[in-house]
């Protein structure tokens, strides 16, 4: 069982105490206790026969415990009054109907009074007079009417007896009321229900034992014999002053026990309630009391109600910011006296130079502005004062203020008196304006649309760059729907419903819209949607913000076509071919359709461009893309990668579709095309791979097509390769031949091997061509036909090249530092050699390290290479040409034998290929092209070359032609320098 807990027994609020039944009976065994307990004391003092006391303090018990804990307290107080008349009657009927009585006056007042709405404890005069005359002379009239019937007829009292017993029960029952609820409900209320208390109940304590003292002096000590009975008002005084400065808790208590002094003091025959010839009469005691009560009680609920007052209204200055302040005008000084609660500020100024000490605590600005308005309300001039001006503050800086007075109070001459008025903190009033027209200035200078609606959505303003943009006016928009502005296209479903609702539930809403216009077609625009919301969050305005996004979606939509588009010719580019390859697949893999990759690289497109400038190649190729277009079906797709390749994704890998697909594009490509003044009959080289055979990803297919794309050039261009493993087998070669090469050259498993030149006629080595050679430690030696073009391909033949240029020119040095003089050594020249690298610069840094005669470098070129990109060519070998190094056309009559280029480019020698040499004795044809090659070369003051020597005769017959020059196994292998080097000596010792 929990502990008893009786200040928590004494605050339980009724309902909760009903609904706890031994909470209910520990309140009854109160309740009870307390009755008997005062009913017993007091019938043992009784005023009159048994049954009626001078105060019966059971009564006041019995209100109290009504009014704080409920109607259920009849019980306790039914049974306890019972209980205490059994002990001085024995005759139930007697007992139990004045034990009716006093239970029925209290209940009674108790209902009435929570009717009327009394207060406890006693909070207004309103509340005290109820109080009075409710609780204290309605209820006990009851108990006291009942008692003297009960008493009478039950013999107790005769007629004229029992009158008089009733007006004393009356009095008693009221006194005891009066004396005791108080007290009580006093203490019996939590603290925080009786409000702020001005003064501690520490601090009036002596003064409550001051009352008590005094008056126990006053009334017991019998010292006061033969002093006036009009010292009896001191303890009324007292009493006044305590009530003025105490709680109701104390003061209650104090009167109670002032109260009890005074039943004792007249017991017990005090002077001061006995007059000097007449007896102590009841009369006496019960006005001492009531008046007593009476006058301390009004005092006290009147102070606590200006108390309250005064209370509530600084908490209305202190909540709506508000200061108070007033000027006086005492023997003609004025006084000046300000309360600014919300900072604490207090001034209180008086005399010579308070205008300037008032007016320094505003802003300069505003002074003179705000005494002008002050002296105007004094000469009468305005009604009232009114200023706004920005005030001091204690910690710094300034707050704009509203200061309102009214002139109250004039003498007889009309001079000013006081003038009382209000300060009013309004800076964020200030600072809500400025908000206010800054918005108003936006909103009509933005550049953006805006419309504010009402909360249903009906328009109530626009700004001016809505009705710039739109064509609409105001005032034709007054009132309609917000809906109303817009203009989807049709078949777009415009969700209204969904737009609120976001509104509604996060306070805005984002989103494209399409706007209409006066006479123009609807534009596009963001839309933010926000609500503006009161302090209560009740929407006060709807905001529409429309961004007007035309240009922005043009610039997105070039953007995307940047992006998924090729500039030049507009066909989609790498990217979009890509992720529409990607979504084929995915329906090829699904088993939706059939999927292939068609790569087409133009031949010989880089002539155009060499010959004719980019610009023409530009033209060409978008002549090209316009072909293609027209021959794809709908559902394939045409693209370029870039530079002259292009790329069909294909949606058939049928043999027969894809062969007509084929002669369609090589017939469209064969039709001359016309570019200005230009004609073009162009060809292309095709790879193609098919899902899933060749390739399960787009990267896969890609790459097989290339590899494919690749073999086409390799056996001649114009022609068509399907992928085959076996290609991709060679592409793998072709990639380990490269990785591997760049190992080997810093590893050092290349080589040069010179095979020497033979003067003609007289037969002496005067030159040596440099060959290069790899000896590898897996794959052993690896023929230069192998390896040189992929060098080629990958682009690794610059640094080969480089490496092989340099070791032949130290060779050379070498040589000719042994006594070998004049031996030229020839050094085959790549294109990306020539093309990529400022070649003459090499040359003449690699002259200056070695120290190399430069009359002793020979420069090889292919005829191929002389045909590309003219000018650049001409530019580097005339640069190498003027070093002093000699330059040589190498296997002429394979390429493009020109004799333009024979007669512009600075060429000293012409090598005739060894495919005219081999078949020279047995082919009338290479007869005849090798005489005529030596014979153009001649006449051209060039010497001239014959490769490929293997035979007596073939030697003497390119003499009997006159050749300059011969070399092959039958003047010599090539041979490492070492072993060269031994004939070469032999051979200059010969000569």
């Amino acid at each position: 069982m929990p502990a008893l807990d009786l200040p928590d027994l004494l605050r339980r609020p009724l309902g909760q105490a009903a609904s706890d039944p031994l909470r209910l009976l520990l309140r009854w065994l109160l309740v009870g206790l307390a009755y008997f307990g005062a009913g017993y004391l007091a019938l043992g003092n009784p005023y009159l026969g048994q049954h009626v006391a001078l105060i019966w303090p059971p009564t006041g018990i019995a209100l109290a415990a009504l009014l704080r804990w409920g109607p259920l307290q009849a019980v306790a107080i039914f049974a306890a009054s019972a209980a205490v008349n059994s002990t001085v009657n024995p005759q139930p009927e007697l007992v139990l109907g004045i034990a009716l009585g006093n239970t029925l006056g209290p209940w009674m007042a108790a209902r009435s009074l929570q009717r009327l709405g009394i207060h406890e404890p006693l909070a207004s005069a309103r509340d005290l007079l109820l109080f009075l005359l409710v609780g204290c002379l309605g209820g006990s009239l009851i108990s006291a009417v009942n008692g003297a019937t009960q008493l009478m007829l039950h013999h107790q009292l005769d007629g004229h007896s029992a009158l008089g017993a009733g007006l004393v029960w009356w009095l008693g029952d009221a006194l005891g009321v009066m004396v005791v609820a108080p007290v009580l409900l006093a203490f019996a209320k939590p603290a925080s229900a009786r409000g702020a208390q001005p003064v501690s109940t520490l601090r009036s304590l002596p003064l409550a034992l001051l009352c008590v003292g005094g008056s126990a002096f006053l009334l017991l000590s019998p010292l006061t014999r033969g002093w006036p009975h009009t010292l009896l008002f001191a303890p009324l005084l007292l009493h006044v002053w305590l009530a003025l400065r105490a709680s109701q808790r104390l003061l209650s208590l104090s009167l109670f026990v002032t109260a009890w002094l005074a039943v004792l003091a007249a017991a017990q025959g005090s002077p001061m309630l006995v007059g000097l010839d007449n007896p102590a009469t009841t009369l006496q005691t019960c006005l001492f009391i009531i008046g007593l009560y009476i006058t301390s009680w009004f005092v006290s609920v009147r102070t606590a109600e200006m108390r309250r007052q005064d209370l509530r209204w600084r908490l209305a200055i202190e909540g709506s910011q508000t200061g108070t302040w007033g000027l006086e005008w005492v023997n003609g000084q004025p006084r000046l006296d300000a309360q600014w609660l919300s900072d604490g500020l207090r001034p209180h100024w008086s005399g010579a130079g308070l205008r300037q000490r008032w007016l320094e605590q505003i802003h300069p600005d505003d002074r003179e502005p705000t005494w002008a308005a002050l002296k105007a309300h004094l000469r009468g001039e305005a009604e009232g004062f009114r200023a706004e001006f920005r005030l001091g503050k204690p910690e710094g800086g300034w707050t704009w203020t509203l200061a309102q007075g009214r002139l109250v109070e004039r003498d007889a001459d009309g001079r000013p008196l006081r003038l009382l008025g209000t300060l009013t903190d309004i800076g964020p009033l200030k600072q809500g304006e400025a908000e206010q027209r800054l918005a108003a200035s936006v909103f009509e200078v933005s550049h953006e649309a805006i419309v504010i609606a009402a909360p249903e959505g009906g328009i109530l303003r626009v700004n001016p760059a809505f009705e710039h943009s739109t064509g609409l006016r105001e005032a034709e928009l007054l009132g309609q729907a917000l809906e109303g502005l817009e203009a989807a296209p049709a078949g777009t479903r415009v969700d209204w419903s969904g737009r609120w609702e976001a509104v509604q539930r996060q306070g805005y809403w984002k989103g494209e819209v399409w706007v209409r216009r006066q006479g123009e077609a609807p534009y596009p625009a963001r839309m933010t949607l926000l609500a503006v919301r009161g302090a209560a969050e009740q929407v006060l305005n709807l905001v529409a913000l429309l961004e007007d996004i035309t240009l922005e979606q043009q610039a997105a939509a070039q953007i995307r076509r940047l992006a998924y588009f090729d500039p030049l010719t507009e066909l989609p580019n790498r990217t979009q071919l890509q992720e529409r390859a990607e979504a084929l697949l995915a329906e090829a893999r699904r088993g939706q359709g059939q999927f292939g990759l068609m790569f087409l690289d133009l031949d010989h497109f880089k002539h155009i461009n060499d010959s004719l400038g980019h610009a023409m190649g530009d033209r060409v190729l978008q002549g090209v893309a316009q072909r293609l277009r027209a021959l794809v079906r709908a559902d394939e797709l045409v693209g370029r990668l870039g530079g002259d390749e292009f790329l069909v994704l294909l949606r058939t890998n049928e043999a027969g579709a894809l062969a007509a697909l084929v002669q369609r594009v090589q017939t469209a490509l064969a039709e001359r095309l016309q570019v200005d003044n230009a004609q073009f009959t162009l060809t292309a080289s095709i790879g193609i791979a098919l899902f899933p055979s060749d390739g399960s990803s787009y990267p896969e297919l890609l790459k097989a097509a290339d590899t494919a794309l690749y073999r086409s050039k390799e056996g001649g261009r114009n022609q068509l390769s399907f992928f085959t493993p076996e290609m991709d087998q060679a592409v793998q070669e072709r990639a380990l031949l490269d990785h591997e090469m760049r190992l080997g050259l810093p590893a050092g498993q290349f080589e040069l091997h010179y095979q020497p030149l033979m003067r003609m006629p007289d037969g002496q080595i005067r030159g040596v061509e440099a060959l290069m050679r790899w000896r590898h430690p897996h794959l052993g030696n690896v023929s230069p036909a192998k390896f040189i073009p992929v060098a080629e391909q990958t682009g690794f033949i610059a640094a080969l090249g480089d490496w092989g240029l340099e070791q032949a020119m130290r060779q050379a040095k070498a040589w000719a530092d042994q006594g070998i003089e004049g031996l030229r050594v020839a050094v085959n020249v790549s294109a990306r050699q020539l093309m990529k690298q400022a070649l003459h610069e090499r040359v003449r840094e690699l002259l200056a390290q070695t120290g190399l005669d430069p009359s002793l470098l020979e420069l090889e070129l292919t005829e191929s290479l002389l045909a590309e990109n003219v000018e650049q060519v001409n530019a580097s070998l005339s640069a190498i040409h003027a070093l002093g190094v000699r330059l040589a056309v190498d296997d002429f009559g394979t390429g493009y034998s020109s004799l333009a280029y024979l007669k512009r480019f600075p060429i000293g020698k012409l090598k005739i290929d060894q495919s005219f040499v081999r078949d020279l004795i047995s082919d009338p044809d290479d007869r005849a092209i090798a005489a005529a090659v030596i014979q153009m070369g001649h006449s051209l003051g060039l010497r001239v070359n014959a490769e490929g020597v293997e035979s007596e005769d073939q030697l003497a017959q390119l003499r009997a032609m006159g050749v300059d020059e011969v070399q092959g196994y039958l003047v010599g292998r090539p041979l490492p320098a070492a072993e060269l080097t031994p004939r070469l000596l032999s051979d200059r010792a010969g000569a």
